[in-house]
Formats: structure tokens, sequence, C-alpha cells
């Protein structure tokens, strides 16, 4: 993979930053939607607090179905053990003159552990600074599962521009309704 490959296919993809607009009315209106749409209360579920770490490696078009020319695959270790999928959606600047090299991202995440399979969407910001700059390929990000249960997990890493592999840890929550035949303790009958 050469060096920088994944900023070089953000931008030759012509969109992400500087795209305009309509990339910043697609997230406005997504933030708007998220806000209007109420979530589950996890108060009435079964949640288990998870933590780990984790390692992935780009993948590269035409495997990556990502408008922004971004997708990673990997495992999953600590309470969480599987694998994940993630495909970035949205890759924008913040706006900010201040920190032109951070970008604001949102993707789908495919994850499949022992405690079963979820989706999750990806929130999180990405420093886009060269390789050796200080500071390059950090990351962090909130995945909030929605679908194949509910909760939150907390993500922060690196991604080497320069290998494309991706290291990191999370923590969070996961949980499933009461009833749910897999996990929830609903279903089962007591004599």
């Amino acid at each position: 993979m050469s060096k920088g490959w994944i900023v070089a296919a953000v931008f030759a993809a012509g969109v992400g930053f500087g795209a305009g607009n309509a990339k910043a009315d697609t997230l406005d209106e997504m933030m708007e939607e998220a806000a209007e749409t109420p979530q589950q209360d996890m108060s009435e579920m079964i949640c288990v607090p998870v933590f780990g770490w984790f390692n992935a490696a780009s993948v590269p078009p035409p495997t990556c179905q990502s408008p922004v020319g971004v997708c990673t695959e990997g495992n999953l270790n600590g309470v969480l053990q599987g694998g994940y999928e993630l495909t970035l959606e949205q890759l924008n600047d913040t706006g900010d003159p201040r920190v032109p090299f951070v970008g604001f991202f949102t993707g789908t995440s495919d994850i499949s552990t022992q405690l079963g399979d979820f989706v999750g969407v990806d929130t999180g910001a990405l420093n886009l600074s060269g390789p050796g700059e200080n500071g390059s390929g950090r990351l962090s990000t909130l995945l909030t599962i929605v679908e194949g249960g509910a909760g939150f997990i907390h993500i922060k890493g690196g991604l080497d521009f320069a290998t494309g592999n991706v290291n990191g840890a999370y923590y969070g929550v996961v949980c499933w309704d009461w009833d749910d035949p897999e996990h929830g303790w609903g279903h089962h009958d007591c004599d």
C-alpha cells in the first residue's frame, strides 16, 4: 500500500473536505433525524460493560465500497472477541481554521462477536496530518449500536497512514432487551 493511500483516496473520490454544502446538508439532516428519534430506554434492558483493544487494516477499493474510499477490517479482543468491518460514509472538515487537519467522520460498523452480531454507527474525529507529524492518524469515535442490541462504545486509537494499520482500545456498554431470546433473561420460565 502506498504512503498516504487513505488520504489520497479521500481526496481522489472528490468528496470529503471542501465538497461543498451537499455533504454538510446531508450531515445536518442526519443529525436532525437523530435528534428527533428517541433512543431506547436502556433501563429496561440487560447491559454488559465491555472493554478491550482492537487492530485492523485498511481495505482498498474495489472491495471497499465507501463513498470516501475509507474502509477497515479487524479483530476485537477483550470482553468483545470477534471481528468488525467499518465503512466510512462521510468525512468533512471541521470548518474551524484553527484545526484544518482534523476531519469529522461518520460510518457503519458490522460487528460479529461471541456476544452476538451488532451494527453500529461511528461518529468521530480523525487527525489527517501527514505521517510523521504530531498527532497524525489519532482518532476518537463513539459507536452507537443501532441493530442487534443497544448501547455505546467509545473507541480511541491511531491510524498509520503509511501502512493503513489501525490499533486502539474501546470501552462502553452493550445492551439487549430483557426478553431477547439469545441474551435476555425474561424469556425463561421458572417452576
